[in-house]
């Protein structure tokens, strides 16, 4: 597989890293790219990273299915010293440019997390956030 993207690359001329990370976002199977920091076993079919760049997942996190996490979100824990804290995912999940989900926290399936949200408590089904939800 290696060959084959390096092939594409020189074939298509790419010059800048963000047409190289849309170049292999297409190539891999999972569309998962590079530059993240995504501490997890497995990331389920239909996960999409878009523009990947900063975004940090702890291990221990579970995410369902076609969910959408942008750019500079994080997804970890509130005291990285402390015990060990479970953040779950639910499916059809957005989560918003440089958003945080922090704690213990259970997020519900078709859950829109907007841009620069702190969560810091579980979120049921269906829900919109923006701001802080404590």
């Amino acid at each position: 597989m290696k060959y084959s993207v390096i092939k594409t690359l020189v074939r298509k001329r790419i010059k800048n890293i963000t047409d190289i990370a849309k170049c292999l976002n297409k190539r891999l199977p999972l569309r998962l790219v590079f530059l993240c920091d995504v501490d997890i076993d497995s990331i389920p079919r239909g996960t999409f990273f878009g523009h990947p760049f900063g975004i940090c997942i702890n291990s221990g996190t579970e995410i369902g299915q076609n969910c959408d996490i942008r750019h500079g979100v994080t997804l970890g824990k509130i005291n990285p010293k402390g015990k060990p804290e479970k953040i779950t995912v639910g499916n059809n999940v957005f989560i918003g440019c440089n958003a945080s989900v922090l704690g213990n926290v259970k997020i519900g399936s078709n859950v829109v997390i907007g841009a620069h949200a702190l969560v810091l408590k579980d979120v049921p089904d269906g829900m919109k956030i923006k701001g802080l939800w404590k």
